[in-house]
């Protein structure tokens, strides 16, 4: 009690503290890709559905094959929330694989995490499993396994199957006929009896570029 009528207690001791994490605003959700040329893919993403509307957005794109992490900052947000947000990306390679994910950003500059799983994209789908199924004096026969249709993927024009005599110093590289995009197998003639050859398969873009595919290309 204290000493005399009036006077205040006191509380002598330690206040409990607890912490807690706290994102401000949600991540972006649904990316998804709705365009792709011979160099660029079209994403959409749908914003927050809570939170701090974002000022804008990071975009982080992984060449997989260059294992090279690419990073667009600033792109505006546009809209209120869970609303539809675009955006393409240049200057990409046919035929090669990329990894994307987007970032929401505050008005304080930072960015927000994003657990969603990357979205694989090939702009080009390339085949797969280049083997040789039979061999004759002069020519072989190849298969290969089509393209797995991806989001925003392109399908080849056609393909074209290189091949070069390594048994010859300098030896230039020999395209095949074109062969039509949907056949998964092909003659390779006009080879020399005995020599050791490699076989390379292409796939043309649309443009008319040819995207190594398979093979010592």
């Amino acid at each position: 009690p204290p000493p005399f009528a009036g006077a205040p207690a006191l509380y002598l001791g330690t206040l409990g503290t607890d912490t807690a994490s706290a994102t401000p605003f949600d991540q972006p959700t649904a990316l998804v890709v709705t365009a792709a040329t011979e160099s660029s893919v079209t994403l959409e993403w749908r914003a927050p559905d809570m939170g701090v509307l974002p000022s804008g957005y990071r975009l982080r794109y992984l060449d997989v094959t260059a294992n090279q992490v690419l990073v667009v900052d600033d792109i505006p947000h546009r809209g209120s929330f869970s609303r539809v947000q675009s955006y393409t990306v240049g200057a990409m390679k046919n035929g090669f694989r990329y990894e994307f994910q987007v970032f929401a950003r505050a008005g304080t500059g930072q960015y927000g995490i994003n657990e969603n799983p990357p979205l694989v994209v090939t702009p080009i789908a390339p085949p797969d499993n280049l083997a040789v199924t039979t061999v004759s004096a002069t020519s072989v026969f190849v298969k290969w396994d089509p393209p797995i249709p991806s989001p925003g993927g392109i399908s080849p024009l056609n393909y074209e199957v290189h091949y070069q005599n390594l048994d010859v110093t300098g030896s230039p590289s020999v395209p095949s006929a074109p062969i039509p995009f949907g056949l998964s197998a092909a003659e390779v003639p006009g080879l020399v009896s005995g020599a050791l050859f490699s076989l390379c398969l292409f796939a043309r873009a649309p443009t008319g570029v040819l995207v190594p595919a398979l093979g010592f290309c």
